[in-house]
Formats: structure tokens, C-alpha cells, sequence
């Protein structure tokens, strides 16, 4: 995998799994066109638990802002909207849990240790949850239009609340992201005249 630099940083980061993931990161793309922020929104509201706070991440493209803070100002979780994230890997440090789509973000949510619930937005990414169900390295949603809002808090809190899991996960994703992707691309490419 090909790390942003910004990453870079957290090259010997350990993360620490906690026994219940109260901090939630939301990050479902930069348009997320079917406004898949606000169904995964909703089924962590449904879980009846006051110690949770989640931080949305919206991408400049998504047309589902004014929407999302509404359901914001009547949720009884502890959500913040943040939009353009220029530090990435600040807010996953900050997260014990993530809530992404199945696109680059997952690679990089792995090198950082954060367990992750993925859900596919899109048929190409159907291929890369293939291979993350393949690798034990998430919890997986094929087709997120195809669950149901109680199915998807369901799921949700189990990961929530499966400290086990979620170390196994952590450990797991930073074995198969170990930030040294960029260095064995230039070494082989050096190697082979490229």
C-alpha cells in the first residue's frame, strides 16, 4: 500500500484498544451520493448508550450536509460534523472505531490500527471487501442500500462492544499495512532500473 506522507509519522504508533469503542469515526467518501453517513448516523443513535461520540467526516462534493445536521440537533449521541479534513490520521488516532466505505481509507485505517466496519457504496468495492473478508482484517457489509437500519445497529454494537474483536482487528490490519509500501516500490524499482 501507498501511504499518504502525512502517515508516515505514525510508523511505530501502538493503538490502544479500549474496552468499549466510544469514540466513532463516520468517513463514507467524498460525495456519498445516497447519503450513507446519515443511515450509519442513525443506527449508531439507536444503540442506547451516552458514552459515544462519533465525528462525521463529510467530503467538499457531499450534498447531504444540511440534512446531516439536522438529524445532528436531535440526536441524543454526541456528533460533530467536520468537512475537507486536511489531518487524516489525527482523527483516526482519536477513533476506536470506524464506520468507512470500502475505498484507499480502509488501507489506511488499517496501518493505524483502527478496527474498522466496512461498507460497500459501490460494485468496484465489492472486490475489495472480498479480500478484506478474505484477510479477517474488518466487519463487512457487501451492500449498504441492501441492510436495514436495525441490522445495521446490530452489527454496529456488536463491534462496539467486542473488545476482543477489535484488538484482533487492530493487530491484524497493521501486520498487513506496514507503512513500508513506498520504500519496496522505489528499492524494486531502483533494483530493476525502472
Amino acid at each position: 500500500v501507498l501511504l499518504r506522507t502525512e502517515f508516515l509519522n505514525y510508523l511505530n504508533h501502538e493503538k490502544p484498544i479500549k474496552d468499549v469503542a466510544t469514540n466513532i469515526l463516520v468517513t463514507l467518501g467524498g460525495s456519498d451520493k445516497n447519503n450513507y453517513s446519515l443511515k450509519v448516523l442513525k443506527a449508531i443513535n439507536n444503540i442506547d448508550d451516552d458514552s459515544l461520540t462519533v465525528i462525521v467526516l463529510l467530503g467538499s462534493k457531499n450534498p447531504h450536509k444540511q440534512d446531516i445536521l439536522d438529524f445532528i440537533d436531535e440526536s441524543k449521541v454526541n456528533i460533530t460534523l467536520l468537512q475537507n479534513i486536511k489531518d487524516m490520521p489525527s482523527k483516526m488516532e482519536w477513533a476506536d472505531l470506524a464506520f468507512s466505505s470500502g475505498g484507499t481509507t480502509v488501507w489506511e485505517l488499517a496501518f493505524m490500527g483502527v478496527p474498522v466496519i466496512v461498507g460497500g457504496t459501490s460494485h468496484i468495492e465489492e472486490v475489495l471487501i472480498e479480500g478484506l473478508n478474505k484477510n479477517n482484517l474488518s466487519k463487512t457489509i457487501t451492500k449498504l442500500d441492501e441492510i436495514d437500519e436495525s441490522n445495521l445497529t446490530e452489527i454496529i454494537s456488536d463491534v462496539i462492544y467486542d473488545e476482543k474483536l477489535r484488538k484482533k482487528m487492530s493487530l491484524d490490519g497493521k501486520k498487513f499495512v506496514d507503512g513500508l509500501g513506498c520504500s519496496r516500490v522505489y528499492k524494486t524499482m531502483v533494483e530493476n532500473r525502472l
